[in-house]
């Protein structure tokens, strides 16, 4: 019977962990929402199903990933992104922040798409540089690194992929930093930190990634902010917060990750503003307003978060708009539209852009998005021929681009989870059987109880009709009844009548 206990023990034991791993399974299914779409600047990336990376647009500064036939040397810094003081409450410049074509040195580009590596798990484009993690969880990165936003040591471009950090998830490059997420849930981030961005506690910037923040999930950068979403549906904010783009309702400045909301999903940002998906759906945003990016109907900052939709599955942010995919595969765009990068009609309040999409990527002043049957499709500016359509003709409407892309990209961690989901149904099948042969064998004796009581009830009767019955004892009547002396009686008689 303790081997029985024990072995009870055991399967029951089995069943809770089965039970608890296919719940962190499907819950960390749900948290992965790595895109095969990225959009910079002026150019874009797609990984394809194959893991085939493509990048098509400007590689002025390596962000292509590839050396060009007609790339010149690469350049140290692209003009109008020095780090002055020049907009009110940021330290970037006017024309880095107005994102105006001229003040940015392009030499060097692709009309078409080329490939760049082939095991690629997910992509992410920066302002002038881009990230891959590959089916190892390698994090790489290449292009403009100026401020140190590759995190490869130094501040020297890169043409090529290299390698930056192992056992990444998730990544989101910003103009100036990066931030990467582990598979331990561990936030790290580095690059330029004017304004507290990367959580340290202190504006000095580095140039290695550094980690600074646990149990994170999601993660997205302004220009000189940083928010995070934990696993517990909390976000936390640090850096500029010079438009209330930190979610408080405040405008002071944090050098360290505070928590500013619950009940969070997502967080997505454009240059100093942020949208953030609750977990109901609905949709917040706060933060800078000026091109109707926050899609509130209006142009005014805004510094304590408030709802725009509902019903929304994906937030995704450009520069200076925005845009949405509801639950029913519709995408939304709304904000600056100067070269039709969400279609002809120009909006402050989110409008229909398509239908049936999975997911979508915005840049400097394009727009790409896939639907369902792995169709990519761009439209927007396209100077640098960052549509990889083949030519330089900006458009508004919608073109084929890329065929045989999925939503979801998974490498190495799909296929883990895959086998981890088959040995937790495995353990959760041994466990059920085990506790059914436990009951059974434990229930054995008293079964066999109960069958030998029966069988002494149904005996007892037949046994009672076998035995011979019993006779009562009769009287002998011929029995000898003892003698009278008549004489000596009749003697006595005599003299008691004398």
């Amino acid at each position: 019977m303790t081997f029985i206990k024990k072995f009870t023990s055991l399967c029951l034991a089995a069943l809770v962990f089965a039970a608890a791993s296919g719940s962190a399974l499907a819950a960390e299914d749900r948290e992965i929402k790595n895109s095969p779409l990225a959009a910079g600047f002026l150019h874009s990336a797609i990984v394809q199903d194959d893991g085939t990376l493509l990048t098509a647009g400007s590689n002025s500064y390596g962000q292509l990933g590839v050396i060009l036939p007609d790339t010149p040397e690469l350049d140290s810094s692209p003009e109008g992104t020095e780090n002055s003081s020049a907009i009110e409450g940021s330290s970037v410049t006017e024309e880095s922040s107005a994102i105006e074509d001229e003040k940015v040195s392009l030499k060097g580009s692709s009309t078409e798409f080329v490939q760049v590596m082939s095991n690629a798990r997910a992509v992410y484009a920066g302002y002038l540089n881009t990230f891959a993690i590959d089916a190892d969880g390698i994090l790489y990165g290449w292009g403009w690194n100026e401020g140190g936003q590759l995190g490869v040591g130094d501040t020297e471009n890169r043409d090529i992929p290299t390698v930056v950090l192992t056992d990444v998830v998730f990544a989101a490059p910003g103009r100036f930093h990066t931030a990467a997420i582990t598979s331990e849930g561990t936030l790290w981030l580095w690059g330029w930190n004017s304004r507290g961005q990367l959580g340290s506690g202190s504006t000095d910037g580095r140039n290695t990634p550094k980690e600074v923040l646990e149990n994170v999930r999601s993660a997205a950068v302004g220009m000189e902010h940083t928010m995070a979403v934990k696993e517990d549906n909390t976000l936390w904010a640090a850096g500029s917060n010079a438009y209330g783009q930190l979610a408080d309702g405040d405008r002071e400045d944090m050098l360290t990750f505070q928590q500013v909301m619950e009940d969070v999903l997502d967080v997505a940002c454009t240059s100093f503003g942020t949208v953030i998906l609750k977990t109901d759906g609905s949709v917040w945003v706060c933060g800078y307003n000026a091109n109707g990016e926050l899609g509130n109907g209006g142009s005014q900052t805004v510094d304590t978060p408030m709802q725009i939709m509902s019903d929304v599955e994906k937030i995704v942010c450009g520069e200076d708009f925005s845009a949405a995919i509801k639950k029913d595969g519709t995408l939304y765009a709304w904000g600056s539209n100067s070269f039709g990068q969400y279609g002809t009609e120009t909006s402050n309040r989110p409008i229909q852009v398509a239908e049936n999409v999975t997911d979508t990527a915005l840049g400097g002043g394009h727009m790409l998005y896939l639907t369902e049957d792995g169709t990519v499709y761009a439209l927007g500016n396209n100077e640098q021929g960052q549509l990889g359509n083949g030519t330089l003709n900006a458009h508004a409407d919608p073109a084929s681009v890329a065929e045989n892309v999925s939503s979801s990209q998974g490498g190495e961690k799909s296929n883990a989870a895959v086998i981890t989901l088959i040995m937790v149904l495995i353990l959760a099948v041994l466990a059920v059987f085990g506790v059914l042969i436990a009951r059974t064998v434990k229930g054995k004796p008293h079964q066999e109880k109960q069958k030998k009581a029966r069988s002494n009830r149904e005996k007892a009767p037949a046994e009672k009709m076998s035995q011979p019955e019993k006779k009562r004892p009769v009287k002998d009547e011929t029995a000898k009844k003892p003698e009278v002396d008549v004489e000596s009686l009749q003697d006595e008689i005599t003299k008691e009548e004398k």
